[in-house]
This record gives C-alpha cells, sequence and structure tokens, in this order.
C-alpha cells in the first residue's frame, strides 16, 4: 500500500496495461478503440474486473523495486563512487506502455530521428513518438519530472541517450522518409533544469550522450 501511495498513477496505468496487453497483445493501437486511452471508462472498468491481475503486476514493480534499491546499496557499499549508472533513452515504444500512457504528452503520427548526414546519407527513422513541446510545458513537465526520479532514484548517476534531443528533435510524418522531416526545437533550460533538480535531489550525476 506505501508503495503505491509514492508511485501512484504511474504504477496504476503500467500494470493496467501489462494486464490489458496479456488479453489483447502488445500493441495497444490494436486494442477495442474504447480500451486505447488509460482514463476511459472501459479502461476503468476492465481494471476493476480484473484486479488480482492489475494488482499482481503492480506487485512485480514492487519486487523490482526492492531489487534495485538493493543492487544501488551493494554496489555503492563494495566501494563503487557512482553505483548504477541507468540509461534514459531518447524514445519509447510506440506501441507499449509507456505511450499508451503517455499519449497525451506524445506526439502522434511523427517519429523523432536524424537528418541525412556524412554517417547515414539516408537519415534515421527511429520509430518513436517524440515529447509535445506544448503539452509538456501546459502540464509544467511534470511528465518528464516524473520519469527522471523514478530512474534516478536507485542510481548514482544517469545517461541521456542523444541529449541534443532536449534542444531540438528531427521529427519525421508518418509514412515520410527521414530527409522528408524537420526540428522542432523544445525549451531546453526548463527540460535541462528539471533533469538536474531531481539530480541534485538524489546526488546523482547525469551525462549527455
Amino acid at each position: 500500500d506505501a508503495y503505491r501511495q509514492r508511485t501512484g498513477r504511474t504504477l496504476d496505468d503500467f500494470a493496467t496495461w501489462c494486464a490489458l496487453a496479456e488479453r489483447r497483445g502488445d500493441d495497444w493501437h490494436r486494442w477495442p478503440k474504447s480500451l486505447r486511452h488509460p482514463g476511459s471508462a472501459a479502461v476503468a472498468k476492465f481494471a476493476e474486473k480484473h484486479s488480482a491481475t492489475v494488482d499482481f503486476h503492480r506487485w512485480l514493480q514492487w519486487q523490482l523495486d526492492d531489487q534495485l534499491t538493493a543492487a544501488q546499496a551493494t554496489a555503492v557499499q563494495a566501494g563503487m563512487a557512482l553505483g548504477i549508472v541507468h540509461d534514459l533513452a531518447v524514445g519509447v515504444d510506440p506501441g507499449g506502455a509507456d505511450a499508451w500512457a503517455l499519449q497525451d504528452v506524445l506526439a502522434t503520427g511523427v517519429s523523432g530521428g536524424a537528418p541525412p548526414d556524412e554517417f547515414n546519407q539516408l537519415g534515421q527513422d527511429w520509430s518513436q513518438p517524440p515529447w509535445r513541446p506544448d503539452s509538456l510545458r501546459r502540464m509544467s513537465y511534470a511528465p518528464l519530472r516524473d520519469m527522471a526520479r523514478t530512474v534516478l532514484r536507485h542510481a548514482g548517476a544517469l545517461r541521456v541517450d542523444h541529449v541534443m534531443g532536449l534542444f531540438r528533435l528531427w521529427w519525421i510524418p508518418a509514412g515520410a522518409s527521414p530527409s522528408e522531416g524537420a526540428y522542432v526545437r523544445f525549451d531546453h533550460e526548463a527540460m535541462l533544469g528539471v533533469l538536474m533538480l531531481e539530480a541534485q535531489r538524489v546526488g546523482a550525476v547525469v551525462v549527455g550522450e
């Protein structure tokens, strides 16, 4: 109960997605329309009907949380200055739990990537939905804060994949080639500020790739 209270809605959404995925498959875009948003009445009804399964997935996350706590403590006690260095990926699986739960703050119909350059003359399409800068601002960057806080809870350092994506990111419309994308800029001072504040709270280091 204490773990559920500490983690809040993010745990509930993840556990509900897991229970739904067991029955509907692991891509929420293929679910019935009524189940495609975590705030729908149909999702609430499903979670109530399958409460034991949802609770089981909450319990699994609790066990994982305890194991990560133990792993970080053991690493530090063994003499590692930072302990575990976690990774903050540049994006999430478009059909997975994060994209389902955060769809109000992620851009749909586009994916992040990179334009053509000397490294890859065709450009890159990473097939991952990017943050929407307007939605992040409207929500006071709470989704980014919660994600950083969760990752940093058991880490001495955090490696941020493609850290320039906090400044600008190449957006590619669905069905277009990477060469047909455009840069979308973010408020990097706000986004970096959120990451550094959460790192400062737990005494962690942030490294940008």
